[in-house]
Formats: structure tokens, C-alpha cells, sequence
């Protein structure tokens, strides 16, 4: 059996990102998931000192990048839309 770790994503958190990731670490998630697409973590907005910054900020709060969320175009807003997306 698998042992998977719990992560939290850090929009959801309502807190700007550097703050998320601190309180998910605060509230015992293993890692986090950050929402890439747009705004400040995007690709064109990370150089690589950016990322390099924010790998340590996740390693000095004891979590992991899980993931990396992508929007597919049309958000989750429909449930009838879901399955065709």
C-alpha cells in the first residue's frame, strides 16, 4: 500500500503564496500544490532566481512542490462541462 503524503493547495488558502506555504506547513500538510497559469508563479513571471527562491521557501517550511495546477481553459464552474474538458 501506498503511503501518500497530504498536501494543501496554496490558493486556497487565501493568503498571498510565500504565507500559504508557510501556513500549510503550519497546519501539517507534507506539500503543496501552487497554481500556475497566470499572476506571479507563472512561467513568464519566474526567472530562474524566482524559482530558486521559491524551492527554498518551500524546503525552510519542510514541505514539497506536489504538483503544479494548470487551468485546461473554462475553469470547473459547469458539472455538464466537466467530462468534455
Amino acid at each position: 500500500m501506498r503511503n501518500f503524503k497530504i498536501g494543501v493547495l496554496v490558493n486556497c488558502l487565501g493568503l498571498p503564496t510565500e504565507e500559504g506555504v508557510r501556513k500549510a506547513a503550519e497546519l501539517g500538510a507534507q506539500g503543496v500544490q501552487v497554481y500556475t497559469t497566470g499572476g506571479k508563479m507563472s512561467a513568464e513571471q519566474m526567472d530562474g532566481a524566482a524559482r530558486k527562491a521559491f524551492k527554498a521557501l518551500c524546503a525552510d517550511a519542510g514541505v514539497e512542490i506536489s504538483a503544479l495546477c494548470g487551468d485546461l481553459g473554462g475553469g470547473f464552474a459547469s458539472a455538464e462541462a466537466i467530462p468534455k474538458r
